[in-house]
This record gives structure tokens, sequence and C-alpha cells, in this order.
């Protein structure tokens, strides 16, 4: 409780204040405040205002008499107590104390004579609240919670990274990269002596519009390139790009060359032929 606002340490202030509440709910109709609704508090809301002037809101209201339940006892300031001692029938709080003072005993259980009902929202205790506890317990579950993701995350990452073979040394090397159209390229991929990962998932994109081959490894393999030019052979492993070997293939001038029908995946070289002693120019 701090001075600002008049908060009261001793037991008997929150007697006058039941006092008072009692004193209101007689005036509105001598009912059970227990069994307020919120429409209760907005009409006494409406009632306090029109009678003294001063704005009290239902929410205010509902922790002045308990309905709402606080950690701590509320104790409302000086000019929400005059309000209230006003619509009561005094003039202010002080006046309102004066004359209630030496006529409410407290008895053993902490109960007023005059309010037969206990306190209304009583003063917390020191120890912390089961709210508080379950709170407390909960944020300190979260925490754990999001270490143990934490911990996992990063044993997962460890152990993908240590699986992760060494592809630093792995080579493509064509023996032949330079030759004629058509070529039979010879191959080979080079791994290091500490390679640990599985060969089988070592693949060749070799640029001619097909598909990606598996491929042995540390053993030779040939491809046939039918089209002239230069074609970039790409080594890969699961998918990631490894090392690329570079084949070109030249020709002799203008090199013919047919596709035959139905037969999408081969092209021929054309033989040179003379037509009353002109060479056509034929193009692919």
């Amino acid at each position: 409780m701090t001075a600002g606002n008049e908060q009261y340490k001793i037991q008997q202030s929150y007697l006058y204040l039941d006092r008072c509440c009692e004193l209101i709910s007689e005036k509105m109709g001598n009912t059970t405040i227990a069994s307020w609704s919120n429409g209760e508090y907005i009409k006494l809301s409406g009632l306090l205002y029109r009678n003294t002037a001063v704005q009290i809101s239902p929410s205010t209201l509902k922790r002045i008499f308990g309905k709402v339940k606080t950690t701590e006892r509320y104790y409302p300031q000086k000019a929400t107590r005059d309000a209230l001692a006003q619509y009561a029938g005094f003039s202010n709080w002080d006046r309102f104390v004066s004359e209630q003072n030496n006529t409410i005993p407290i008895n053993e259980t902490g109960t007023s004579i005059l309010v037969d009902r206990p306190l209304i929202n009583p003063p917390a205790s020191a120890s912390p609240s089961r709210k508080s506890r379950i709170k407390r317990y909960r944020i300190i579950i979260v925490l754990l919670a999001i270490g143990a993701a934490l911990l996992l995350f990063r044993q997962i990452t460890k152990t993908k990274n240590s699986s992760a073979p060494d592809l630093a040394g792995a080579k493509l090397i064509c023996k032949n990269p330079i030759g004629e159209n058509p070529h039979s390229a010879e191959f080979i991929v080079r791994l290091p002596d500490q390679f640990s990962g599985d060969t089988s998932k070592f693949k060749v994109d070799f640029d001619d519009r097909r598909s990606e081959k598996n491929v042995p490894a540390n053993k030779t393999f040939t491809y046939y390139y039918e089209l002239p030019g230069s074609h970039y052979a790409i080594l890969k492993y699961d998918g990631v790009p490894v090392d690329t070997a570079v084949i070109l293939l030249r020709t002799n001038g203008w090199n013919a060359t047919g596709v035959m029908q139905h037969d999408t995946t081969r092209v021929y070289p054309l033989t040179e032929f003379i037509i009353d002693g002109v060479k056509p120019l034929t193009v692919t």
C-alpha cells in the first residue's frame, strides 16, 4: 500500500469500507452484494455520477465491492471514498469514519459484527498466491521446453554435419576431352582416400539434353557425344554439384548431321556427296 492514494495498513480501515458498501447496497434495495450482476455495477456507476458528479467506472466498483479478486486488497483513493460516503448519506469519507468510529468491532475470525460476512476481498498474505505460483511454474516449464528444443536442434545439426562426406577432393576427369564428332568420351570419378560417403549417389549431367546418369567411382566409363561443340559435364553427389569437366567436339569446316524419323535420341553424320561437281551446303 502506498501513501499516494491513502491506502491504510490496518484492518479497521477495510471494515469501514465494507460498512460503506453495505449501506450503499441497502440504499439500492438491500440486495446481497455477492449476487450482484454486471448490471448492478453499471447502475451504481450512473447513480454515483448523478448524485456526486464523480465518475467511478463499473470495473473500479467491482474491485471495491470484491466482485473482482486481486492479489492485494484494493483501497480506493480519497475522492472515490468521498463519493461513496456521500451516496451513503454522509458529507464525505472523514465524516463517515468519525460517525462509525469505535462502532465496528473485530472478532477473532476477522469478521465485523455489524457486517455479517467476511471482509470483502481480505488482504493477501505474504506468501504468493496460487495463480502466481502456477504462472511461475508455467514460465519455468516453457523455458525448459525451449532449452530442450535448442539442444535437440543442435544435436540433429551436429549429427547431420558429421555424416556429410568430405567432397573437397572429388574430381570428374575426362581422359580424352577433345575429339571429332561423334565422340566417345572416357571419364573417371577420382575420390580422396578418406572419402566415407555413399558412392551410389554420384551422378553426371553430360550436358546433351539427356537425363543424368549414375556413374561408378574410381572406374573408367564412357559416354557417346553426337553433337559438335562444347559440352560441360557436371559431377553431382546427392544432387549437389561437385566438379565439372569440359569436352570439345571439333569439326573440319561444316559438318552435317541428320535425325532419323521417329528417333529423337540420336543424330547421325551425313556422308559427303557432290552433285555436278558442286558440294552442297548442309547444316545441322
